[in-house]
Protein backbone atom coordinates (compact mmCIF):
# COMPACT_ATOMS: atom_id res chain seq x y z
CA UNK A 1 0.00 0.00 0.00
CA UNK A 2 1.29 3.41 -0.83
CA UNK A 3 1.77 6.40 1.44
CA UNK A 4 -1.87 7.38 2.02
CA UNK A 5 -3.00 3.88 2.98
CA UNK A 6 0.11 2.58 4.76
CA UNK A 7 -1.21 3.35 8.24
CA UNK A 8 -4.68 1.90 7.62
CA UNK A 9 -5.25 -1.16 9.83
CA UNK A 10 -6.22 -3.86 7.33
CA UNK A 11 -8.10 -5.82 9.99
CA UNK A 12 -10.52 -2.86 10.35
CA UNK A 13 -11.78 -3.00 6.74
CA UNK A 14 -15.50 -3.71 6.74
CA UNK A 15 -17.95 -4.13 3.84
CA UNK A 16 -21.07 -3.13 5.87
CA UNK A 17 -21.80 -6.80 6.61
CA UNK A 18 -18.58 -8.27 7.95
CA UNK A 19 -14.90 -7.58 8.33
CA UNK A 20 -12.95 -8.49 5.20
CA UNK A 21 -10.54 -10.55 7.30
CA UNK A 22 -13.46 -12.85 8.18
CA UNK A 23 -13.96 -13.71 4.51
CA UNK A 24 -10.55 -13.20 2.91
CA UNK A 25 -6.97 -13.94 3.81
CA UNK A 26 -5.27 -10.55 3.83
CA UNK A 27 -1.58 -9.83 3.67
CA UNK A 28 0.77 -6.96 3.05
CA UNK A 29 3.85 -6.85 0.89
CA UNK A 30 6.25 -3.94 0.56
CA UNK A 31 5.37 -1.41 -2.07
CA UNK A 32 7.44 -1.78 -5.22
CA UNK A 33 8.60 1.79 -4.75
CA UNK A 34 10.10 0.77 -1.39
CA UNK A 35 11.99 -2.18 -2.85
CA UNK A 36 15.61 -1.69 -3.85
CA UNK A 37 15.84 -3.32 -7.27
CA UNK A 38 19.42 -2.37 -8.06
CA UNK A 39 21.56 -5.38 -8.91
CA UNK A 40 24.38 -6.06 -6.48
CA UNK A 41 26.96 -8.57 -7.66
CA UNK A 42 28.32 -11.10 -5.21
CA UNK A 43 31.84 -11.19 -6.64
CA UNK A 44 34.34 -10.70 -3.86
CA UNK A 45 31.80 -11.49 -1.14
CA UNK A 46 32.51 -13.96 1.62
CA UNK A 47 30.35 -16.53 3.35
CA UNK A 48 29.98 -17.12 7.07
CA UNK A 49 29.20 -20.79 7.70
CA UNK A 50 28.29 -21.91 11.21
CA UNK A 51 27.12 -25.20 12.62
CA UNK A 52 27.21 -27.76 15.40
CA UNK A 53 28.02 -31.44 15.07
CA UNK A 54 28.35 -32.22 18.79
CA UNK A 55 25.89 -31.42 21.54
CA UNK A 56 25.94 -31.55 25.34
CA UNK A 57 24.96 -34.92 26.81
CA UNK A 58 21.82 -33.43 28.36
CA UNK A 59 20.64 -32.07 24.98
CA UNK A 60 19.41 -35.52 23.95
CA UNK A 61 20.62 -34.83 20.40
CA UNK A 62 22.57 -37.27 18.24
CA UNK A 63 25.91 -36.11 16.76
CA UNK A 64 25.82 -34.80 13.20
CA UNK A 65 29.06 -36.11 11.63
CA UNK A 66 28.48 -34.48 8.22
CA UNK A 67 28.41 -30.91 9.57
CA UNK A 68 32.23 -30.45 9.68
CA UNK A 69 32.51 -31.86 6.16
CA UNK A 70 29.76 -29.56 4.91
CA UNK A 71 31.26 -26.45 6.47
CA UNK A 72 34.78 -27.10 5.18
CA UNK A 73 33.42 -27.97 1.74
CA UNK A 74 31.46 -24.73 1.56
CA UNK A 75 34.35 -22.53 2.65
CA UNK A 76 37.17 -24.35 0.85
CA UNK A 77 35.44 -25.37 -2.38
CA UNK A 78 32.35 -23.26 -3.01
CA UNK A 79 32.74 -19.83 -1.52
CA UNK A 80 35.58 -18.08 0.33
CA UNK A 81 34.97 -17.11 3.91
CA UNK A 82 35.09 -18.36 7.47
CA UNK A 83 33.39 -21.15 9.33
CA UNK A 84 32.73 -21.76 13.00
CA UNK A 85 32.04 -25.23 14.33
CA UNK A 86 30.71 -26.46 17.69
CA UNK A 87 32.25 -24.24 20.43
CA UNK A 88 32.91 -21.51 17.85
CA UNK A 89 29.23 -21.53 16.85
CA UNK A 90 28.25 -18.70 19.22
CA UNK A 91 26.29 -15.49 19.09
CA UNK A 92 29.46 -13.51 19.86
CA UNK A 93 31.28 -15.01 16.86
CA UNK A 94 28.25 -14.25 14.70
CA UNK A 95 28.24 -10.63 15.85
CA UNK A 96 31.96 -10.23 15.16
Amino acid sequence: MDSGLRTLPIAALHNAQQFLAEKYSLGLIPSFTLTDTRYVGLNGSQVLAMGASEFPANADQSPLPAVPVELTSIVNNLWPGKFFLNQGFTLEDLKQ
